[in-house]
Parts: structure tokens; sequence; C-alpha cells
């Protein structure tokens, strides 16, 4: 799949994060804190996205299974198992999954 549209992932606090949210990008916040709305957008570039990092393996699979994404994209960043589960996305759910970076 290629275009010219990619995913830039960096921490909220993230000085490369704050220089590219003032170019023409769209800015979608993962976080545990926001209570109001599932997805909330703050302005025309930045939409806030509650997504609970609580969950067991299992429970992983049935959110990514019930949003019914067309392509997944696991955080590689830290130390973790998105390439396991970007596996098992593919391989039991289906779905086109990759762990990035």
């Amino acid at each position: 799949m290629r275009s010219k549209w990619y995913v830039y992932f960096a921490h909220i606090n993230s000085p490369k994060r704050n220089y590219y949210h003032r170019v023409s990008f769209l800015s979608i916040i993962l976080t545990g804190w926001e209570f109001k709305e599932p997805l909330r957008r703050l302005n025309n570039k930045t939409y806030i996205v509650a997504l609970s990092d609580h969950a067991d393996f299992e429970q992983l699979l049935e959110y990514v299974e019930e949003s019914k994404p067309k392509v997944v994209v696991t955080d590689a960043s830290r130390e973790g198992s998105a390439h396991i589960l970007a596996r098992e996305i593919r391989k039991r759910l289906s779905i086109p999954a990759i762990a990035l970076p």
C-alpha cells in the first residue's frame, strides 16, 4: 500500500510532535485520560481518542475486531509485544497489521 500518507508516532510531550502539529498534519492523540467522549475534536487538526492501556491480550483483540479497522498499526517504540499483537491480528482476525517503528 503506497500513497503520500504516513503515520508519525510521537510522545505527547515530544518537541518534534509540536513541530509537526504546526504544519499541515492531522494529529490524533491517544490517551487514557479522556472521560468526556470516546472521540473528541480539539480543533481542525487535532482529535483525542480515549484508549485505555488497561486491557489484556484477548481484550485488545476483541477491541480491534469490534472497531473493524482496515489496517492496524501497533506501537513497537517501547518494549512489549507489539509484533506479537500485530501477528495475531493478522492470523486470527485476517486484518492487515504491522508493528512500527
